[in-house]
C-alpha cells in the first residue's frame, strides 16, 4: 500500500479512537472558513429493498488544509496511474513473449 506522511518528522500514531470506514461517494459542501467533506455508503434496505445513502463519516478542513490533501491526492492518483499503466504494459510483454516462443 502506498502512503504519504506527513512533511515532519514526528512519529504517526492511531488515536485510541481511530475508526476505518469504506465510502463509495463523497458529498462536499464548504463555506468561508472550512470544506466539509461527508463519506456516504450507497446501499440497499434490507427489508423494503430502497436505495439508501447513509453519512458514515465528516471530515472538516480549513480551506488551506484542503488545498494540500487536494495536492497530496492528485499526486498519489498520479502514482496509481502511472503504476497501474506499467502494470498493464508488462502483461502485455509477458503475453507477447509468451506468444512468440510458441511460434
Amino acid at each position: 500500500m502506498a502512503r504519504s506522511s506527513p512533511s515532519s518528522s514526528h512519529p504517526v500514531v492511531k488515536d485510541e479512537n481511530y475508526i476505518s470506514i469504506y465510502a463509495n461517494s463523497v458529498e462536499i459542501a464548504y463555506t468561508d472558513g472550512d470544506f466539509q467533506f461527508f463519506m456516504l455508503d450507497h446501499t440497499t434496505d434490507e427489508d423494503t429493498n430502497d436505495h439508501v445513502i447513509r453519512r458514515k463519516a465528516r471530515i472538516v478542513l480549513s480551506p488551506e488544509n484542503t488545498r494540500r490533501f487536494a495536492h497530496l491526492l492528485n499526486n498519489m492518483l498520479a502514482n496509481w496511474n502511472y503504476e497501474k499503466e506499467r502494470a498493464i504494459e508488462e502483461a502485455k510483454a509477458a503475453q507477447e513473449a509468451r506468444e512468440a516462443r510458441k511460434l
